[in-house]
C-alpha cells in the first residue's frame, strides 16, 4: 500500500497503489445470530468517497461460501454462485471511484478459473454503475467458449425499485459486434 491516506473529518479515503500477491483467502457467510436492535433510519447518509490509482492481485486463490443460501438447483458442473473457489485469480484496476452514487473503474485485466472448470482467460473493460444504469465500455472478455466485445449497459428507474414484478422496465443496449456467446456457459449466471 502506497502513497494513501484516511481522512475521517472529510469521510475520504486515498489509495495510491494497492498490491497483493501469493494470497489465499476464505469469505463465509451463516445465518445471521445478531439480536441486537436495528439501527435508526434517521442515522447521517452515507458520505464516504473512496479514491484509488491502481490494485493488483496477483495469484490469489479465494473461496466464497454463502452457508445460509438454500441449495443450488440441479446437478452437474455449473458454478454454484453460493460456493466459490476461484483459482489463481489475477487483475489490474485502475481509476478506481466509490460515491453513494456511483461506481467506476477501468478493469486493465482479469484471469481467473473457478472450481467448476469456468473461466475467464482474459477480461477488461471500463464500468459505471449509478443509481439507474450499469454501463461496460470498452469491453473484451474471453472465457472457455465465449468471447464478448465492445459495450453492454443496463439502465432502469431505480435499482431499489426495480423487482420480478416490473422487469420491464429494464433496459439493454448492446452492441457486441465480433463476439460469440456460448449460451450454456452464461446460462447459470
Amino acid at each position: 500500500l502506497l502513497n494513501s491516506s484516511i481522512d475521517l473529518d472529510s469521510t475520504l479515503v486515498q489509495i495510491g497503489d494497492l498490491k497483493i500477491g501469493k494470497t489465499a483467502g476464505v469469505l463465509t457467510l451463516s445465518s445471521p445470530k445478531d439480536t441486537s436492535s436495528p439501527l435508526p433510519t434517521d442515522s447521517l447518509p452515507n458520505t464516504w468517497k473512496v479514491l484509488a490509482t491502481k490494485a493488483e492481485l496477483e495469484h490469489l486463490d479465494f473461496k466464497f461460501d454463502n452457508n445460509a443460501a438454500p441449495p443450488p438447483r440441479g446437478a452437474g458442473n455449473d458454478p454454484d454462485y453460493n460456493h466459490l473457489l476461484l483459482y489463481n485469480l489475477n487483475t489490474s484496476i485502475s481509476n478506481i471511484l466509490y460515491k453513494p452514487d456511483t461506481i467506476s473503474a477501468v478493469l486493465k485485466k482479469l484471469e481467473t478459473r473457478e472450481k467448476s472448470g469456468f473461466a475467464v482467460h482474459e477480461a477488461r473493460f471500463n464500468v459505471l454503475f449509478t443509481p439507474q444504469s450499469l454501463a461496460l465500455q470498452n469491453m473484451f472478455i474471453e472465457t472457455n467458449k465465449s468471447l464478448l466485445r465492445k459495450q453492454i449497459a443496463v439502465t432502469v428507474p431505480s435499482w431499489s425499485s426495480l423487482s420480478e414484478k416490473n422487469m420491464d422496465l429494464l433496459q439493454l443496449r448492446a452492441n457486441i459486434d465480433s463476439s460469440h456467446i456460448s449460451l450454456g456457459e452464461w446460462l447459470p449466471f
